[in-house]
């Protein structure tokens, strides 16, 4: 069982610390992953321990994460229209931590030999940054030249972040030369990175270590009171210009997310009970941004920052948007409980990790990222197995596992299906590469009821059907597409469909859409000046011109000035 279990637990990580690109997204391969080894696994271990007689018990912690889960299951499919994958996410995190609990309580794995595992991966992660950054081998990103094995930069440098207190706590005190090396090596990788929330973890594991460490608190109470503030106003001095470094450093990237906190603000302030459904930020966040520039409220600076935006930066603001103040208040209690029985049990490891998750959730996504949140569920868990456990009967108990047990089940067949669908959805993309679109067509509508709310296949699905000529059906395809996502590729498509079947206004409806979302996007003015001029709307497209002209995007590239060059020759045929 043991032996079983590290396996799977070691094949699973270590392929979540690439992108296979056997799906759309890379990031789906780390989703199927998670979910599949989350229910799986669960099946195994209380198949185990109902066939021993042995006790599976129920901590606080079970139950927050568990009334948490529920309602983000109930709001997703009760209460509003979510987004079906994360709370699949969710609900399989639930699974994992469950998992960790009972694996470590039966003694079948421990915290830190999965640690081991964990931190060995992160210096690989590091040592593959360093080999970047002297360019010995390539980025999988065409975006970033170091970004460590996954295409994200972000989530590697929060998961470089996340395992360092266990080389700072655990294996520093045990042996000095391999662990300040490995220290060493994760701080090479987070700074080659450049990511501040990284860095926010960091600086938070630095405190900890000092607050806690009794040689340093010796040390400094030999040091007399004046030299003692010094140091502190000295060092409180370094984090405030450190800061300003950072803000300046990355200027219009900061701009951009004071910016995305600020409408995300008015969102939580127009829907604050329940929020607009989980996993949907993406969708609704950039319709209001569409909507506030439409409304003339965006200032030049806003405009120029502007962009399609796919998360809030900032995890508390995310869960408050999707899920609402309720859902937020879970997420809260989890964080602070969490802390404040790592401090209760003196586990200075599990303080540094869960404040470490609890400050980087202020500037960064965390529970999306699934290599950075499986550190998290493990030491919660740990800390979950000497709470005092709540006292529910024996029966009770046994009862629960057996419900996970079949749920499990139902999820895993659930998952098997949805990774089917889209492993097809790659190979009809593969199809239409070779224009061969009609068996490209057969492909997709065989899973087409088995998609749920993928953004990825409905759109791919709705843009095969236009390719195919059948334009009605695809309208409603990409229709429902654009309750998931606020893709630009989904408005470009929907448009197109609504010119050929001649609904102009509805076309000019879902191009202003994108040109209100991103004030700076050419593209979409470019299509609406076609639009215009096509439909005898002389004077709309001439201004529609002059718009593409007076723009001045923040990168120049070919297509823009494509665009650039084709207002001017209009305007001049016009004149």
């Amino acid at each position: 069982m043991k032996r079983v279990l590290i396996t799977m637990f070691v094949i699973v990580i270590s392929l979540c610390m690439i992108d296979i690109t056997i799906f759309v997204y890379a990031s789906l391969s780390q989703y199927f992953l998670i979910t599949l080894f989350s229910f799986i696994s669960l099946i195994i271990v209380y198949i185990y321990a109902l066939s021993n007689r042995l006790n599976i018990n129920i901590s606080k912690t079970t139950v927050i994460l568990f009334l948490w889960t529920l309602y983000i299951l109930l709001n997703t499919f009760l209460i509003l229209n979510g987004e079906h994958y994360r709370t699949y996410l969710m609900i399989s995190y639930l699974c994992l931590f469950l998992l960790f609990c009972t694996s470590i309580e039966l003694k079948i794995l421990t915290r830190n030999g999965l640690m081991y595992i964990l931190l060995s991966l992160g210096i690989v992660q590091s040592i593959s940054c360093i080999l970047q950054s002297i360019e010995f081998i390539s980025s999988p990103s065409k975006y970033f030249s170091i970004t460590g094995l996954l295409e994200n930069p972000n989530v590697t440098a929060m998961y470089i972040a996340a395992v360092l207190p266990f080389g700072v706590f655990h294996i520093l005190p045990k042996n000095k030369k391999w662990g300040i090396l490995s220290i060493y090596i994760l701080l090479i990788g987070i700074v080659l990175l450049e990511c501040r929330t990284a860095y926010i973890g960091v600086l938070i594991t630095g405190i900890i270590y000092f607050i806690q460490n009794d040689k340093i608190k010796k040390r400094l109470s030999s040091i007399s009171l004046k030299y003692r503030i010094i140091f502190s106003v000295l060092t409180l001095t370094a984090i405030l210009l450190a800061g300003n470094f950072l803000y300046y450093h990355k200027k219009n990237s900061a701009d951009g997310r004071i910016f995305i906190w600020k409408l995300s603000a008015q969102m939580i302030a127009s829907k604050p009970l329940n929020g607009y459904g989980y996993g949907t930020f993406e969708r609704n966040y950039n319709l209001y941004q569409a909507d506030y520039f439409e409304s003339g409220k965006g200032s030049d600076v806003e405009k120029v920052n502007a962009n399609h935006v796919f998360m809030a930066y900032n995890e508390y603001i995310e869960q408050c948007v999707d899920g609402g103040i309720i859902c937020l208040a879970f997420y809260l209690f989890l964080m602070g409980y969490s802390i404040w029985c790592a401090v209760k049990q003196k586990d200075w490891e599990a303080v540094s990790v869960t404040a470490v998750f609890a400050f980087m959730g202020c500037s960064n996504f965390i529970v999306q990222a699934i290599p950075v949140w499986l550190v998290f569920l493990i030491y919660i868990a740990s800390i979950s197995v000497r709470e005092k456990a709540l006292s529910v009967k024996r029966s009770l108990s046994r009862f629960f596992a057996i419900c996970m047990i079949f749920i499990c089940i139902g999820l895993f067949l659930n998952q098997s299906k949805l990774l089917k669908t889209q492993f097809n959805l790659k190979q009809a993309l593969a199809l239409s590469k070779v224009n061969k679109h009609k068996q490209a067509l057969q492909l997709l509508e065989q899973y087409a009821g088995d998609a749920e709310t993928s953004e990825a296949f409905l759109r791919n699905y709705g843009k095969a059907l236009m390719f195919n000529g059948k334009i009605p059906k695809a309208m409603a395809v990409l229709e429902k597409a654009s309750c998931y996502t606020s893709s630009t590729n989904v408005y470009y498509s929907l448009a197109n469909c609504y010119i050929q079947s001649k609904q102009y206004e509805k076309a000019e409806t879902a191009l202003n859409i994108v040109a209100n979302m991103i004030p700076l996007n050419l593209k979409s003015r470019y299509q609406l000046m076609q639009l215009y001029s096509n439909s005898n709307q002389h004077q709309k497209a001439i201004e529609k011109a002059k718009e593409i002209i007076n723009i001045n995007p923040k990168v120049t590239t070919k297509e823009g000035l494509f665009y650039k060059d084709a207002a001017k020759k209009f305007l001049d045929r016009e004149n």
